[in-house]
């Protein structure tokens, strides 16, 4: 950071404390991301967001998501009940959010640091299945 004095914005992506440790690990960066960045002038914005939607296709190698060997049957591999509904948002409106921060957002009146909190729509698994043979039959 201090080599580059020209960087006057960061936006991180983010977490509060669950009790999760793997979701926890975003809380734990965005602390020793404060801790770096205080007293340096750089503004932070930290982005605490809902469940990736992408996260629906894949974790890691293993697709969540597919169509079975006969091409008439999908599986979803989701630990929910198929109408059990969660928050979800898609990484290009993450991106978008962040760039409005990074070129829009009147960022210096702010303090030093500021979290929103953004979520997309609500979706079970049964709707995403739904969606997606719909409107994705070839995946």
């Amino acid at each position: 950071i201090a080599a580059t004095p020209s960087v006057k914005r960061v936006v991180f992506s983010g977490g509060e404390r669950t009790g999760i440790d793997v979701l926890d690990a975003k809380a734990n960066i965005e602390e020793a991301g404060r801790l770096i960045l205080e007293n340096t002038g750089i503004r932070c914005a930290f982005l605490h967001t809902s469940f990736f939607m992408e996260n629906m296709l894949s974790k890691g190698k293993d697709k969540r998501f597919r169509k079975l060997p006969d091409e008439t049957i999908y599986e979803l591999n989701l630990p929910l009940p198929e109408d059990r509904e969660i928050a979800m948002i898609s990484a290009r409106d993450i991106g978008i959010v962040a760039g409005h921060i990074l070129t829009r957002q009147p960022f210096e009146e702010a303090s030093p640091f500021i979290a929103y909190g953004i979520v997309g729509d609500l979706v079970s698994p049964k709707k995403f299945m739904r969606h997606m043979k719909e409107e994705l039959p070839q995946y």
